[in-house]
């Protein structure tokens, strides 16, 4: 990478601005503090030559958009950023010594950058492009500054976002103790806008323009939207540095004028203290066309799709890939849109639950899939927000327990601080409200796609019963993300209160502070109420009260009483759970419906006079929408569907519903992470009807079925009878031959630019086709495919990109992409054959074209020959579209076949699973089907033929 930097260049005159990147990759685990701002400096010094304690230079600002991610896995990438003044001189050193830092082992386990590490790539910011052998970096262009800054001269409100902690000093009048800096308590737009000028003028004073005065002259008021401070902890010592990180409004009566330009600048040059560890950068919330700052090499939401903690490491081969995303219940392109921030989350399921005193509670429970989701993003952002946490607080933290909480309860009385205020959040959960959490959120990680993720689910709607119940506030109890927001929705809260001088210990919204005296327990009831009205809350005046250790106190299910803690006696009997609205309406009217909380989606139920409990219907089970000829198996592969039974009938999504009569459900085949009620299992082994369980890839991972339900010997005998190559058996392999190269020949005729070779190739095809159909021997019908199965990708290559190259097909070590793509294309294909074939009990060994064997599954690849071409039609998609380039698989070395990188397997599933669930019409006039119910028809045709091999001719599924 060095040798493409090259000295003696990137010099501005008079002042000027290179934005450059490092992307780094690490080659092992890694793990940081939330703000990387230390360790990015030590870095830079160490590349530089210099300690920690030499002259830093002023003319180098670091920056690091990392902050906020704190566990990186082996192959993850990372992003530096550096603002370089006046010249780019440096770049050559910091880009040296970086590569050579990374690559020594010797500093590996010593620092969190160092021999951990490869420099991938090196960015110019300014040009927007990679800076390659013998380029350098260009400057910020003054005529683009220009034009944005004029673009903003008479804006009336501009928008700050800090995304690194601002350590600016107020004026000297308005310091006070544990206030030395600006925060949220006091923001002096004019002491901002004073020191931004000042500041552009010392370094880049050529990019000012020559004006009188100063930015901090020009009227200028500020609106605090959201600001939290963030602490860096200093090496070896009890004090922190810090600064504010949020965002700002900057009110300016006549517009900013000149100083919208030190506005702008701002940006890269930082201000206030503590610039070497990447302090004081902010974005200006506006259509600039400046270069934006350097952020995360990976988003958070990537980085929760690509988490591994949910299952195994995905492998080359397409069945345990699918089980690798099956893990935590998301499908390929489930994950996707995870990583893109796209992925919305369903509607909560409501339940009430009732302990043992009759007390009801309201939980919103989410999907499984959902569920899957939520722990991915759980997974990469609880460590980082753990780092923010106070030590006061102790619920839903790894490692924290309410046993700990009664601990410093106990110091904090050994202490001497005996008085108590004992005390509860009302309705903490059903009243967050959800712009504060928002701006809390983007305070921290910016606008990373992981917010949307977050607020999609804390906003999410209930369904109780038939009702859709919309949220206004609130996080959903017994959602998985919830425990997380709740405790960084009062970080805020505990940090005041610790700040004022009190002994804090917090259990979610249950909550003691210790005071000396009586008179400091007034005051700290006092001020709780206060900060709690500040974030939206209300001091729970039933659960508050003032007492002693001495009078003794319960909490956290502890009796305290001096230096004494009890475990309370457990309230006998289970809780029950309601999901039923009419239950929870009977059992529970007052407690549960018109006492709940403002907020609560429970008060949001239309309360209504119970009818009597009307008998279960005696009417025969209605019929589906389309006429249905005899028992047909039902297809499930939407995580998101609503799957119930009801008076004997499968009722499959919401409104308009699908009801099917079990007696016509053959069998229910779930495709993917699909989620079943235990009520629905068990109405399907009453009716005798088994549940399949496949993988995304098709892979049959299991079934539930009655012992007497297994397979039939009847089928078993006539399929081995159908084996050993009888007359039927021939007309049926000729069957599917034929329909494999008429749909072949169907692949060619939909590409554009077709010539004369085409053509040929379509009229050579057409005659084996032909002669497929009056094949007398299975070895001439062998040939026959063969020489169609050559001509064909003769011309399959032929409308290939020129990038790829394939000379012909290889199965199954690929030596090329294209082959590598076919052969698991091909595999998806097998598998789901394979678990088709189960559901209608035979044997999918014992085949009539391909030779029986215990090894493979014959029948599958006798069956899936037809559906061949829906493979390579999305192959040819993929590669004409440019979503697949070669640069997407390994290359192939000596032992070692071509492979797919996850990237692009990742892609082929997700077309995969949508072709599946494609529909067109099979023959004219005929009804809609999907691919995946064509499988099943072929398959059912197959067993027909079977069966009564005298009777009933094979016909296999031709493409339209």
């Amino acid at each position: 990478m060095s040798r493409g930097i090259e000295n003696a260049r990137g010099r501005g005159e008079g002042g000027s601005i290179f934005l450059v990147g490092l992307t780094l990759g690490f080659s092992e685990e890694s793990v940081f503090p939330f703000l990387h701002g230390r360790q990015v400096y030590a870095l830079l010094c160490r590349a530089l030559g210099l300690n920690e304690a030499d002259d830093f230079p002023e003319r180098l600002l670091p920056l690091a958009p990392e902050s906020g991610r704190t566990h990186y896995a082996a192959g993850s990438r990372y992003a530096i950023g550096l603002v370089l003044l006046d010249s780019a001189d440096l770049l050559r050193r910091i880009v040296e010594g970086v590569e050579r830092i990374g690559s020594d082992r010797r500093l590996t386990g010593r620092q969190q950058l160092g021999g951990n590490f490869r420099l991938s790539r090196v960015d110019d910011l300014c040009a927007g492009r990679r800076l390659e052998a013998g380029q350098w970096p260009e400057a910020l262009d003054p005529k683009v500054l220009a034009r944005a800054a004029e673009a903003l001269a008479d804006a009336p409100l501009l928008r700050l976002r800090f995304v690194s902690p601002l350590r600016l000093k107020r004026s000297g009048d308005r310091v006070e103790r544990g206030h030395r800096f600006l925060d949220d308590d006091l923001f002096q737009a004019d002491r901002l806008m004073g020191h931004l000028t000042h500041r552009a003028y010392k370094m880049i004073p050529d990019l000012m323009p020559p004006v009188d005065g100063e930015g901090g002259s020009i009227p200028v008021g500020a609106e605090v939207r959201y600001l939290r401070w963030l602490d860096l902890p200093k090496r070896n010592a009890p004090q922190t540095t810090g600064g504010v990180v949020g965002e700002v409004a900057l009110g300016f009566p006549n517009g900013p004028g000149p100083a919208a330009r030190p506005l702008l600048l701002g940006q890269y040059i930082g201000a206030g203290k503590s610039l070497n560890f990447g302090f004081g950068h902010y974005r200006v919330l506006a259509e600039t066309g400046l270069p934006e700052l350097l952020r995360r090499a990976e988003t958070l939401a990537e980085a929760a799709a690509a988490t591994d903690e949910a299952g195994p490491e995905p492998s080359p081969d397409a069945d345990d890939y699918a089980d690798a995303d099956d893990a935590w219940g998301l499908e390929a392109h489930e994950l996707e849109d995870l990583a893109a921030g796209r992925y919305r989350f369903a509607p909560l399921e409501g339940r009430v639950l009732v302990g043992p005193s009759g007390k009801a509670r309201a939980l919103a429970v989410s999907s499984f899939r959902d569920r899957a989701a939520s722990r991915r993003i759980h997974q990469v952002l609880a460590p980082a927000v753990d780092e923010l946490l106070e030590s006061s607080s102790f619920a839903f933290r790894r490692g924290l327990s309410r046993q700990g909480a009664a601990a410093a309860l106990l110091k904090a009385y050994r202490d001497g601080l005996t008085h108590v205020v004992r005390a509860d959040i009302a309705a903490f959960f059903d009243s967050v409200d959800w712009e504060r959490i928002r701006f809390s959120l983007q305070a921290l990680w910016d606008d990373d796609p992981v917010i949307e993720l977050l607020m999609d689910q804390a906003t999410a709607p209930v369904r109780f019963g038939d009702s859709l119940i919309r949220r206004d506030r609130g996080l959903p109890q017994g959602a998985v993300l919830s425990p997380l927001l709740s405790n960084l929705f009062l970080d805020d809260f505990d940090e005041e209160v610790i700040l004022a001088g009190f002994k804090l210990v917090r259990y979610a919204d249950d909550f003691v502070i210790c005071c000396s005296s009586a008179e400091e327990a007034r005051s700290a009831r006092d001020l709780v109420r206060q900060s709690l009205s500040d974030l939206g809350l209300e001091l729970s005046d039933e659960k508050t009260r003032l007492t002693t250790f001495e009078q003794g106190f319960s909490y956290l299910g502890y009796t305290f009483c001096r230096s004494l803690i009890l475990d309370d006696p457990k309230k006998k009997g289970p809780e029950k759970m309601l999901t039923d609205p009419e239950q929870a309406y009977r059992a529970f009217w007052e407690e549960a419906v018109r006492r709940a909380p403002r907020g609560a989606w429970l008060s949001g139920l239309e309360l209504r006079p119970l009818e009597e409990e009307k008998p279960l219907s005696t009417r025969p089970p209605s019929l589906p929408a389309r006429s249905v000829e005899g028992r047909r198996p039902v297809f499930l592969s939407d995580p998101k569907c609503r799957v119930r039974v009801w008076d004997g009938r499968l009722i499959v999504g919401e409104a308009p519903a699908e009801e099917i009569p079990l007696g016509l459900v053959e069998a229910v085949v779930c495709l993917g992470p699909v989620f079943l009620a235990s009520p629905v299992l068990a109405a399907c082994l009453r009716h005798r009807t088994p549940v399949f369980f496949l993988t995304a890839s098709g892979r049959m991972r299991g079934r539930l079925a009655l012992p007497e339900d297994e397979a039939s010997v009847t089928v078993l005998t006539g399929q081995l009878a159908f084996s050993q190559g009888p007359p039927a058996a021939l007309a049926a392999a000729r069957e599917l031959v034929a329909a494999k190269i008429a749909n072949s020949r169907m692949v060619i005729r939909r590409q554009g630019g077709r010539d004369r070779a085409d053509d040929q190739a379509l009229a050579d095809l057409k005659a084996q086709q032909t002669s497929a159909r009056q094949a007398a021997t299975f070895n001439e019908l062998l040939g026959l495919e063969g020489r169609a199965g050559y001509v064909y990708f003769n011309r399959f290559q032929a409308h290939l990109p020129s990038e790829f190259e394939f000379q012909t097909r290889i199965a199954p070590d690929a030596p090329d992409p294209v082959n590598a793509m076919l052969n698991f294309g091909y595999s998806l294909l097998h598998r789901l054959t394979t678990a088709l074939i189960t559901v209608q009990g035979l044997h999918p060994g014992l085949g009539f074209y391909h030779r029986p064997s215990d090894r493979y599954e014959a029948l599958a690849s006798d069956l899936m020959e037809p559906f061949r071409y829906l493979v390579d039609l999305i192959v040819l998609r993929l590669t004409h579209r440019g979503q697949v380039t070669p640069a997407d698989f390994s290359p192939p070395g000596r032992n070692r076949p071509c492979l797919m990188l996850d990237a692009a397997r990742t892609l082929l599933l997700r077309q995969w699973r949508e072709r599946l669930d494609q529909g067109i019409r099979p023959e004219p006039g005929a009804e809609t089907m999907t691919y995946l119910q064509l499988m099943d028809r072929q398959i059912r045709r197959c067993k027909r033929a079977i069966l009564n091999p005298d009777e009933t001719p094979f016909h296999a599924f031709y493409g339209r």
